[in-house]
């Protein structure tokens, strides 16, 4: 099977040439592919069985380790969701050319913010729970949380409303 494009994320141009990118999916290292308008798109050419569901966790892992190595540099990113992939480097050029206002407008809006996820366990709730259960309980939520193929389950079943998949 031909590799396609995956990408991650999208950046500034004037971002790219200080910024550290790990290994990705299938331990590929991605790569800046740049565009007009100032946006670069970082990705890489990867092996479509690299996103197999039965390879889904890693997939996601590597995913996300790079977007959060782009964020921890101080770099304003646009993540992109899991799995957009194209046939071509110039499938991902093309994408940058005509969604460039929107992902333009998006990276400012996501400029000098950062996304959090808090959990609040009220101490009634707590009460409630013996020690066993409260640790089983927390374990059990969080393994539902972060099981990328319970997301990715809902993602299929779900339409998109995200201008970059809806090509």
């Amino acid at each position: 099977m031909p590799a396609i494009w995956y990408v991650y994320a999208i950046v500034e141009a004037s971002a790219v040439p200080g910024l550290e990118l790990p290994s990705g999916i299938d331990d590929v290292r991605p790569s800046p592919v740049v565009a007009a308008g100032g946006l670069a798109a970082i990705a890489a050419q990867v092996d479509p069985a690299g996103l197999a569901v039965a390879r889904a966790d890693h997939a996601l892992a590597a995913h996300d380790r790079v977007i959060q190595e782009i964020f921890f540099q101080g770099v304003p990113v646009l993540p992109l969701r899991f799995g957009v992939v194209h046939a071509s480097r110039a499938a991902v050029v093309t994408q940058l050319v005509t969604q460039r206002s929107w992902m333009r407008a998006e990276l400012d809006r996501v400029r000098d913010a950062a996304q959090w996820s808090v959990r609040i366990a009220s101490d009634a709730w707590l009460e409630r729970q013996s020690p066993q259960e409260s640790v089983e309980t927390v374990a059990w939520q969080a393994a539902r949380i972060y099981d990328g193929r319970i997301y990715l389950a809902r993602q299929v079943r779900l339409p998109s409303r995200d201008p970059l998949l809806s090509i």
